[in-house]
This record gives structure tokens, C-alpha cells and sequence, in this order.
């Protein structure tokens, strides 16, 4: 995904991107000084018309807009994939539904990490609607590196966080890398129960209920991640643009695999939270 679709790191406001995005959407092709009246007379926001000029040019950079005749349009060759991925996520929910439904183990295989993320969240969401008790699900999750919030889109990490706040949720990694701590830091801030530098593991693993879902990254691609972590000594330092491009926006195969084992989900489950027993 472009830059325009980090999430904040200090909250969930809608971006002068995000704003410009949403305009275009309805309304092309835009001059900047009307882009810029509409923000400021529709939308009321205390914006500068420079902030306006930047915002448009760092779009016009990661080819979300075009430019023709100085007046603004959305790309489609851009608005052409945020249709596929759409499409793609709606076809492997469907399958998935239907697999899981029926007690099988469901296999799904997505092109990037963001997708598979989107896809993660869309699921826990569907699993949340049919939980039907007053007491809070345990949500257990062992991660190979620590990554949110920092680089998920706002809706997938708005619907991770809602889901965090109807659920006990123990996140665990145990990488120890300046990123992995900025992200310990900032969901031990929250109600989360967070730890890093326990256990071991070679694949990204969620457990919900009598769900163990496991991730599958290729070696390429998961020392591509250990060498941007290992070297990046301060999160200041994270370049988005590139990390998106490298990583979470790298085209690949990652195996995703859903299973229904009420004995091995409990035993997983009673690994992770014992790591936060050890460490108290």
C-alpha cells in the first residue's frame, strides 16, 4: 500500500491525504486551489494551502493521483487495485466461511503481507460475531516481529483495536529489536497484555476459541524483515515508503492456514500466556 495508508502513530485522524483522496472520489478533475477551498470551506480544516501542495505532490509521487493540465484525478490504475484486493479479500473470505464451516482445515494463500493482514482482522471480526457469551474470548497471538500499529492501514487497524477491546488479548514476539520494543511500548500503554524476548517461532500464530490460525512467511521474505528490524536502531529511523515497498507491499506467496482443534488451540493457548507468568 502507498504511504497514505500508514496508520498514525498518535491516532486514528483522517490525513489531509485521506481527505484529498475521499474529494476526488466524487469530484474530477480538481485544480489544488479548489481542492484546497473545499477542504477548508466543506470539510473546515485549518490548513495551510503549502500543506495542501505537499499532500498532492507526495500522491501524485506514489501514483494515487494524476495531474493533467494542473488539475487532479485519482489514478486508476491505482483505484483498479484497491478494487482487486477488494475483490480478492471477499473471494478467500468466502471460501473461508465455507471450509471452517464444515470442521476442514481451510487454506488460503495471499500475494503480501498487508493483504494477509486485512485478511486476519476481517476474520476475527467474523469470529467475534458469533461468539455467544458475556465473557470476554482470550485472543493469544505469538508473532515473529512486532509491526502494529505501525504499518497497518487505519480501517485494518481500527478493527484490530476494536477487537482488542472485547476480547482479553496476550501478544507475544520474541524478537527484541528497537521496533519490536516501540510496539510492546505502545500496547503495554493500553489494556493489552504484551511481552517480548520469549519462546520461539518460526511462523506468525493466532489463537481464538478452538481457532489456530497460522502464517507461513517465505525465508526470503522473512530475512528481509530480520535485516530492516536488526539494523534499524531507532524508530525515527523507519523509512515507510521503503518498508512498504520491501516488505509489506513485496509480492510473494504466504500460506495461511485455519484449523479447528479445540485440544491444540488450549495447549497454545496456555503456552503463550504462561511466557507472561515467567516474566512476573
Amino acid at each position: 500500500m502507498p504511504i497514505e495508508f500508514i496508520v498514525p502513530l498518535l491516532g486514528e485522524k483522517k490525513t489531509v491525504r485521506d481527505q484529498i483522496i475521499s474529494i476526488l472520489s466524487n469530484e474530477w478533475p480538481l485544480s489544488q486551489r479548489k481542492i484546497y477551498n473545499i477542504l477548508v470551506e466543506r470539510h473546515h480544516l485549518p490548513i495551510s494551502y503549502q500543506a495542501v501542495h505537499k499532500a498532492l505532490k507526495q500522491l501524485e509521487r506514489n501514483k494515487v493521483v494524476e495531474v493533467k493540465q494542473r488539475k487532479y484525478s485519482l489514478n486508476l490504475n491505482w483505484v483498479k487495485k484497491m478494487e482487486d484486493f477488494s475483490k480478492q479479500i471477499r473471494n478467500n473470505y468466502s471460501k473461508g466461511v465455507k471450509n471452517i464451516s464444515t470442521g476442514e482445515i481451510a487454506n488460503f494463500t495471499f500475494s503480501t503481507i498487508h493483504e494477509t493482514e486485512r485478511f486476519l482482522v476481517d476474520y476475527g471480526e467474523k469470529l467475534l460475531a458469533e461468539h455467544n457469551s458475556d465473557k470476554k474470548p482470550i485472543l493469544c497471538t505469538h508473532w515473529c516481529h512486532f509491526w502494529v500499529p505501525l504499518f497497518l492501514d487505519k480501517e485494518t487497524y481500527t478493527k484490530m483495536k476494536n477487537i482488542s477491546y472485547v476480547t482479553k488479548v496476550f501478544f507475544v514476539t520474541s524478537s527484541k529489536t528497537p521496533i519490536d520494543r516501540w510496539c510492546y511500548e505502545f500496547w503495554k500503554k493500553t489494556h493489552i497484555n504484551t511481552v517480548i524476548e520469549v519462546g520461539s517461532s518460526l511462523n506468525d500464530l493466532v489463537v481464538f476459541k478452538d481457532y489456530v490460525i497460522e502464517v507461513f512467511y517465505p525465508d526470503e521474505l522473512k530475512k528481509e524483515i530480520d535485516k530492516i528490524f536488526s539494523s534499524t536502531e531507532s524508530i525515527a529511523d523507519i523509512n515507510p515508503d521503503e518498508l512498504f515497498k520491501c516488505i509489506f507491499e513485496r509480492k510473494t506467496s504466504i500460506p495461511v492456514v485455519i484449523n479447528i482443534n479445540p485440544l491444540l488451540a488450549e495447549q497454545l493457548r496456555q503456552k503463550i500466556i504462561g511466557y507472561f507468568k515467567d516474566k512476573n
